[in-house]
């Protein structure tokens, strides 16, 4: 693809305002050939992190925080994934997930040295900057949305199903900051086991795409999205900034703000509830610390805004431009998604599932942490203070009082695009 065609496959990539799904476009990627024992040749020996869960329904989603670790190779990965009966019975699932290629895979193979974005429209964005998630059937990380820019993912090993939502939706979905991870607003549902009669009462908007071998898909900035493996399941990823992250990383700078110093004199196991395990350490960051970074977010915001484009998004209802083999995800039914939530539940009776639902509540994990059906007074505090609707105020009132004009912000958000 000529630089001319691929900026203009870049623009209109960038503009999009729903999911797309891309097919065709990797086609040259020597991994689309692999199966997972390739996959397990090129890792070699190397003892790799996987998430361990259990299928199982509960009431609150199934938090990093509550999930196992186990360490083994790829090949032991591999030969798990030959027995599917004795994983299913077992109930276990497994993610190696959001680690990027070039920290863990061999920098010397040609095959993945062909995985490339350019045929994209993308081809400033490096190997070394995608992530790579490897999972068995059942495998998946609780709904959310990402703060930072949008995101293309490229399937490349069985299955991978996206339930998404627009932002549109967002008081539906229950946005939490606890368990708090910076660049990540989670929703409060649980996806992975039968929804109670008011999310359907709530919600409008659903789509729903499962992801084959050779499919790339286009996610927006802020669509929430649920994901899960259907079967053993290989794919890549890389995210493209936007210039609205630079109002993502000062919004990010006082959610951690007020978590870092409401962390400070918690105990460990309240700490645990309240933070990822990837987030552990925020307690030990310094006032001082917290205040530059904001600082510094404003500055970088305030400089951005005076560059802002003029390149407004495409309308959802557009028909897509000539670009081979792309479709719109389609809008799903309520139904559709209640069928499959429905089909998780391996309770047998309904009597089991509001057993294993109650016993959620009190189950006590080997962390300590106890499944909750309501929040403690600590989590409805942090909640209320990071709630995304309250830190765009607090935003708004910043940058008022030094003299940011909220005209300009909204001009800058209208005109996002990546340059």
């Amino acid at each position: 693809m000529c630089e001319k065609n691929q900026e203009k496959l870049k623009d209109f990539i960038l503009s999009l305002s729903k999911p797309v799904v891309f097919h065709g476009r990797i086609d040259d990627w020597e991994v689309l050939k692999w199966n997972i024992e390739d996959w397990s040749t090129a890792f070699g020996k190397k003892l790799l992190p996987f998430r361990c869960g259990v299928r199982s329904c509960s009431l609150q989603p199934l938090w990093e925080r509550y999930c196992g670790r186990e360490v083994m190779t790829l090949a032991e990965f591999a030969s798990i994934q030959r027995n599917p009966k004795e994983l299913k019975d077992s109930g276990k699932w497994f993610y190696f997930d959001y680690k990027y290629l070039n920290e863990w895979t061999p920098q010397d193979n040609n095959a993945l040295k062909s995985v490339s974005w350019s045929s994209l429209g993308f081809p400033e964005m490096e190997v070394a900057g995608s992530t790579l998630w490897i999972g068995s059937g059942g495998a998946h990380t609780p709904c959310h949305y990402d703060t930072y820019g949008s995101n293309l993912v490229a399937q490349v090993f069985g299955t991978k199903r996206w339930i998404l939502w627009p932002p549109s939706e967002s008081k539906t979905m229950r946005p939490t900051r606890v368990p708090y991870e910076e660049s990540s607003v989670y929703s409060k549902w649980n996806f992975n086991c039968p929804l109670p009669s008011e999310f359907y009462h709530d919600c409008k908007e659903i789509y729903i795409v499962d992801l084959k071998p050779g499919d790339v898909l286009f996610v927006p900035r802020h669509w929430w999205h649920y994901v899960e493996c259907l079967d053993t399941s290989v794919s890549i990823n890389s995210w493209m900034a936007s210039n609205l992250d630079y109002v993502s990383r000062l919004d990010e700078a006082l959610v951690k703000f007020t978590v870092s110093q409401v962390s400070k004199d918690l105990s460990l196991a309240d700490i645990n509830v309240i933070v990822n395990p990837n987030e552990d350490d925020v307690d030990s960051t310094p006032l001082s610390d917290s205040t530059n970074m904001i600082t510094y977010c404003t500055d970088a915001l305030k400089s951005k805004i005076t560059e802002r484009s003029k390149c407004s998004d495409m309308d959802a209802s557009d028909p897509l431009p000539v670009v081979d083999r792309a479709e719109y995800v389609p809008c799903s039914t309520l139904e559709e998604l209640r069928n499959l939530t429905n089909d998780k539940c391996n309770c047998n009776s309904k009597e089991r599932h509001q057993r294993l639902m109650t016993e959620s509540i009190m189950k006590a994990k080997d962390s300590g942490i106890l499944h909750r059906r309501y929040e403690t007074p600590l989590q409805k505090v942090i909640n209320a203070f990071c709630h995304p609707e309250v830190i765009e105020k607090v935003r708004e009132k910043l940058l008022d009082s030094l003299n940011v004009g909220l005209d300009e912000l909204i001009l800058m958000q209208e005109s996002d695009v990546s340059k």
